[in-house]
């Protein structure tokens, strides 16, 4: 099963649960799919449009830029130009980085 898959069917799973408690109509597989795809459509175009995001209780988006710089073929040695670039990067929250050590010493504890 594939990432996407996995994701997705644990987002409708979740949103089913939610709308038995709340007593609504869940949604479909499909209005699942189309929420994902929106939802990364919208935070990519946040990031490009105002340098970053925050997620309360999860964490920051940013984009960085990487200062231009040389680089070398390793096949042949010869140098080049890397030019300057931007990336996404992602800071979790302390509360959020603090449940996943969490739950990796847990797990480092059961072996």
């Amino acid at each position: 099963m594939s990432m996407k898959k996995l994701v997705l069917d644990s987002i409708h799973k979740e949103a089913k649960k939610i709308a038995e408690e709340k007593a609504i109509k869940p949604a479909s597989k499909a209005q699942v799919a189309i929420i994902y795809r929106a939802t990364w459509d919208v935070l990519r175009q946040v990031i490009m449009k105002h340098g970053g995001y925050r997620i309360a209780g999860f964490g920051i988006f940013g984009r960085r830029t990487h200062a231009p710089g040389k680089g070398r073929n390793p096949q042949t040695g010869e140098p080049f130009d890397v030019p300057e670039y931007d990336l996404v990067h992602f800071k979790p929250t302390e509360d959020f980085k603090k449940k996943l050590n969490k739950k990796l010493s847990d797990r480092k504890g059961k072996s």
